[in-house]
């Protein structure tokens, strides 16, 4: 058997898209962890998690994984036949444990490390893209509700025959008209932009594009740095 099945054999389901969230996989395990360390078999306990399982995705990888393990194939080896829903180290650890007669243990270990950087993304989440979100929408709402209200500003200053501004309401006003003005360019754009970003970040090839642009970027670069560098001494600990 090889040291490191889901580096060294190539998926046999490369055609299958699942879409699995980190969150919906630590969940997984750490339900795998308890059901083995109450006394199931592993094939009962890929049954009853396919089950219970909320997303489809996960609950038909947990039937697949089953009826292989069931015909006497290595837990290792199916679990790549999904290996869009199951990451590398979770394939690797899991294989490991099996072939030394150690699951429970490396199912506990996985599910701790998984947890953990859930954790770690999301402090870094946090930190970067709730701030920006936030200014995005805030900005967004101010234009929307300026650009709005302008004819009304506009027909209030008519109706009191007000003929001079103070400077700053002339700015702002000014303002308002370019925004009301481009205001469907800029929605189209931030549409096109989201749109092209998903595009651009889809696949390992996207994933890798996605690194080197925040790794790029001044202050998030160096958050992103910190948190890569972390993954990767954490999971080179736990293998």
């Amino acid at each position: 058997m090889q040291e490191a099945l889901s580096l060294s054999v190539e998926p046999l389901a490369k055609a299958r898209r699942a879409r699995v969230r980190a969150e919906d996989l630590e969940r997984t395990i750490s339900q795998l962890a308890t059901k083995l360390k109450a006394g199931l078999s592993l094939s009962q306990a890929l049954y009853a998690l396919s089950v219970e399982s909320k997303n489809a995705s996960v609950a038909a990888a947990l039937r697949g994984v089953k009826a292989s393990v069931d015909k006497g194939r290595p837990l290792g080896e199916a679990l790549l036949d999904f290996s869009e829903v199951f990451s590398p180290i979770s394939i690797d650890l899991l294989a490991e444990g099996e072939r030394f007669n150690r699951l429970l243990a490396e199912t506990q270990r996985l599910s701790a490390y998984l947890h953990d950087t859930i954790k770690i993304a999301r402090g870094l989440r946090a930190a970067i893209v709730r701030p920006a979100r936030a200014l995005g929408v805030g900005l967004l709402a101010w234009a929307t509700v300026l650009a709005l209200g302008m004819p009304s500003i506009e027909s209030l200053a008519r109706s009191l025959q007000m003929v001079e501004w103070h400077w700053a309401t002339e700015l702002t006003m000014k303002v308002a008209r370019a925004v009301r003005s481009l205001l469907p360019v800029v929605l189209a754009a931030v549409v096109l932009l989201f749109v092209g970003w998903r595009w651009l970040t889809r696949g390992e090839k996207g994933a890798l594009r996605r690194s080197n642009l925040l790794l790029s970027a001044p202050l998030i670069g160096t958050l992103w740095r910190a948190k890569s560098i972390n993954d990767f001494v954490r999971a080179t600990g736990a293998l």
